[in-house]
Parts: structure tokens; sequence; C-alpha cells
């Protein structure tokens, strides 16, 4: 039979071993698989998800329709941010929708300007390919128009 002196070396043994396995554990996360495991949470941390939310109709009590929004583009640029051709490109999109006065905001000295508000949702796509690097300095975004 043990004696309690026995009984308490064996205890501490077990603990011991229990904690070097813990401890080799975290060893083995934190030093052996530290990339591959920062790259997974990286990746499941930066996740984007673009969600378009419309607003809904406003309506009454009675289901009647009060109020409704409809889809509705903005023109605005960065005329500081702009060379010249671009400008130029810019208002002869512009001239094709009947907007060439607003070509003589691009001509300001401002780091913003509006171009147009409430426009059709085909000026977006009448946006020739070799117009797309004016993203960053010119861009269309999304509004609403109320009837």
């Amino acid at each position: 039979m043990m004696s309690m002196e026995q009984r308490y070396q064996v205890l501490g043994g077990v603990l011991a071993a229990g904690l070097l396995a813990i401890a080799g554990r975290l060893v083995h996360i934190q030093v052996v698989k530290h990339e591959v495991l920062s790259a997974l949470a990286e990746r499941r941390q930066t996740t984007e998800h673009r969600l378009e939310p419309l607003r809904g109709d406003i309506v009454d009590r009675n289901g009647e329709t009060l109020a409704i929004s409809v889809p509705a583009w903005s023109l605005y640029a960065h005329p500081r941010r702009m060379s010249d051709e671009q400008k130029n490109a810019l208002c002869a999109i512009l001239a094709t929708y009947d907007l060439q006065d607003r070509c003589a905001r691009l001509d300001r000295d401002r780091p913003f300007v509006w171009l147009g508000r409430n426009l059709p949702a085909d000026l977006l796509e009448g946006l020739p390919e070799a117009l797309r690097p004016l993203a960053e300095v010119a861009g269309l975004r999304p509004g609403y128009l109320r009837r």
C-alpha cells in the first residue's frame, strides 16, 4: 500500500504532466501554427459583404401608400484631383445628357463639386471603359427621390 507521501508524489506527477501537455499545446498553437491560424483569423474577421438596403414604403394604418422610395443617381467630382483630359472626357459625357452647363463647375478651384442629382441610371451605363479611372475622382452614388 502507498503512503500519503507517495500519493502526493503521484498526484503531483499527474498534475505536472497535465500542465506540461497544456503548455506544449499552447506552444504548438502560438509558435508552430501561428501563420496558418493568423491567416484564418484575418480571413474570417475581414470578410466584407455589401448590402444595399432599400427603404420600404410608408403606409398608413389601412395599408395605403403615403410615400415610396425611388432610386436616383448623383454625380460628383473632385476637380483638384482630375487632369484636363479627364475633365474634358467627363464633359463629353455630360453633353450627351444635356448637362454641358455643369462642366463650368469643373473649372472651379474646389476640392469637391456636385455635377448633378437625380440623374438617370443609364448615365452610369453610358460611362465608357476609358473613364473607369475616374472612379476615384468622379463618381456616381445612389440617392433617393421622393415623389
